[in-house]
């Protein structure tokens, strides 16, 4: 099954690179995901700000 195949995979990858790179990758990935939803937020912030100046 698909699982199956994908619990392999997951098996091959750990073998290949060290548990500890590979929990770095995703610490890594978890972070830049983690900053870009930050900026996107402070943008928002920043132009509903703006708007809400121009109505007052």
């Amino acid at each position: 099954s698909l699982l199956f195949f994908l619990y392999l995979l997951f098996c091959l990858v750990l073998q290949l690179c060290n548990a500890y790179e590979f929990r770095m990758v995703i610490r890594s990935m978890l972070e830049s995901i983690r900053n870009r939803i930050k900026k996107i937020g402070i943008i928002r912030w920043t132009h509903y700000n703006k708007l809400t100046y121009h109505f007052n």
